[in-house]
């Protein structure tokens, strides 16, 4: 700071105006933070439809939700064992999901139940 004073003195500069003496500096907070803030005080019910919303019109969203659910509230053994692989329910649930092949991936019995659907869509023979 004394030499900048030195400096604007040896070239004619003038000294920068004062501040004023109690000058009130807003903190600034990371959008993260500031919306983290405002989000705490939403009802449940208004945090479900928010994500609700945002899930159907953003595909990443939905993405992000999904993993979630799984991760904090997986399916009951017996919805997995007893609705998604029963051989006899799968063509049926398949017949539900979006997303190609993708469903394909899922495991095993999806993989031999979509190429059985793919073979009498297209008529490949079954």
């Amino acid at each position: 700071a004394l030499l900048r004073r030195r400096r604007r003195r040896l070239l004619g500069r003038p000294p920068p105006p004062p501040r004023p003496p109690h000058e009130f500096k807003v903190p600034i907070m990371p959008d993260d933070l500031r919306l983290e803030a405002r989000l705490s005080r939403l009802s449940h019910a208004a945090l479900v439809s928010l994500v609700c919303e945002a899930s159907r019109s953003n595909h990443g969203v939905a993405a992000t939700s999904n993993t979630c659910l799984a991760r904090h509230s997986p399916l009951p053994d017996w919805a997995v064992r007893d609705v998604l692989l029963d051989p006899d329910l799968i063509a049926c649930v398949l017949s539900h999901v979006h997303g190609g092949s993708a469903a394909a991936r899922v495991c095993t019995a999806w993989r031999t139940a979509w190429d059985t659907t793919d073979r009498l869509v297209y008529g490949l023979g079954g």
